[in-house]
């Protein structure tokens, strides 16, 4: 009895007969078992198709009799799984040399094409110049399984940096003077200086702390130049871009940045009405406004806007609860100048009163007189939450008349707000009653 071949199942009982071949562990191929009919040869070639795995084959050999006769082979290792492969470049960085780029197998393969070969697993290829995109690599094991891994060369490098490429990002610095001392300064030196580095100047020099400013770029070429402290005045900036490669270029007055940190001055406020209730409409002039700087009260609306060379700007609003309203007294006055500086020591000196007078009558609050008798007023106080003094004001009269009669007390506060108070007068017929 022999087994000459695996796959397919080939080999020969000897004798007319039948065969029939299973594995150890079971059902290791299919169609399983396998079973064929032998002719006069007793030879056998049956295909199958095998699982992944290791198997022991038993093949029991039937003569004409049904005598069997089984014999054990192996073990068989079926192999249907494809290589992987992974590569490596040396150097990684942007050169002006070569590449080498190192493939590793995850098991022996066949030398592929161009490679040269240094163990069963690895294989080296030497590049000269960037490969146009991903390069294909088939890699094909001793079991016939091929599978495929690519390699790409980005790093070979022998270009200038493009002067044309060197700029500073758009809104980095304001159209007019910072004071911001600690404003970056961003920019790209262009994707052909990719992951290299910048070089920051000034003309005039030495505009910023840490001076000359150094940093990396990104995969863009993109900078972000942090960590420095300008000083008050106007400054060119110029980059030098340098790839990884060495390759360096220099480009002057790129832009201009002007740093102000001083804050405007503070101006001279009134605001009329003063004080004021909710529903008024109030004023408040300031003078003494520099030119260029612009001025907000919470709740008011300003003008001009900016200060012109008058150094005079009016601000309008209305006294209430709403949001847009005047809410608090004495509001802060914000200026803010072309920079961006500020200065709030100014307040609008606005009194909100909204409470009126409080009246407090001397005497009963109603009494009683006879119609023969004079009325005599014994009048009342106020007292007002804003105002240092307070006047009531009496209106009524009390005729020798028999009847009920009123006199009201008015107090009106410096804001507007009024409260009244009366007293009622009871006058008596003494005709009637027989009182004298």
């Amino acid at each position: 009895m022999t087994l000459d071949s695996f796959s397919p199942l080939k080999g020969s009982c000897g004798e007319k007969g039948r065969v029939e071949i299973t594995t150890a562990p079971a059902n290791g191929f299919s169609p399983y078992p396998a079973r064929a009919d032998l002719g006069d040869s007793g030879d056998f070639n049956i295909p199958v198709t095998w699982k992944n795995g290791e198997y022991q084959v038993s093949v029991k050999c039937f003569d004409e009799a049904i005598n069997g006769t089984e014999v054990t082979f192996g073990p068989y290792n079926s192999d249907k799984t494809p290589p992987t492969a992974t590569v490596m470049y040396s150097p990684t960085t942007p050169t002006n040399g070569n590449v080498t780029v190192t493939l590793t197998a995850s098991e022996p393969i066949k030398t592929p094409s161009g490679w040269t070969k240094v163990t069963d697993t690895k294989f080296t290829k030497v590049i000269s110049s960037n490969t146009s995109g991903p390069v294909t690599v088939t890699v094909e094991d001793l079991a016939g399984n091929t599978g495929t891994t690519s390699y790409e060369v980005t790093n070979i490098d022998k270009t200038p940096v493009d002067e044309e490429e060197i700029v500073v990002d758009t809104g980095t610095f304001p159209d007019g003077p910072t004071p911001d001392t600690n404003t970056p300064i961003k920019g790209s030196c262009g994707a052909s200086a990719a992951n290299g580095k910048v070089t920051v100047t000034t003309s005039p020099e030495n505009g910023f702390s840490t001076y000359p400013a150094v940093a990396e770029l990104d995969s863009s070429g993109n900078f972000n130049v942090t960590d420095i402290v300008w000083k008050e005045g106007t400054w060119n900036l110029n980059f030098t871009c340098e790839d990884e490669a060495g390759n360096s270029t220099t480009k002057t007055d790129v832009s201009t940045v002007t740093i102000d940190t001083t804050a405007p001055s503070v101006p001279v406020c009134t605001t009329e009405p003063n004080p004021a209730k909710n529903g008024d409409t109030v004023k408040t002039r300031c003078t003494g406004v520099e030119e260029g700087t612009t001025v907000t009260i919470d709740g008011m609306v300003c003008e001009p806007t900016p200060a012109d060379d008058t150094g005079v700007v009016v601000c309008t609003g209305v006294v209430g609860t709403g949001s847009t309203d005047i809410s608090t007294s004495d509001s802060t006055v914000t200026l803010t100048d072309p920079a961006g500086n500020t200065n709030t020591d100014a307040t609008t000196t606005l009194v909100i009163d909204n409470e009126a007078p409080v009246i407090t009558l001397e005497g009963d609050a109603s009494l009683d007189i006879k119609d023969h008798e004079t009325y005599q007023e014994e009048g009342a106080t106020c007292t007002d939450n804003v105002d240092k003094t307070c006047e009531v004001k009496i209106t009524g009269k009390v005729p020798h008349v028999p009847g009920e009669y009123t006199i009201t007390y008015t107090a009106t506060d410096d804001a507007g707000n009024s409260s009244t108070l009366t007293r009622k007068i009871t006058v008596i017929d003494t005709t009637r009653t027989g009182a004298g």
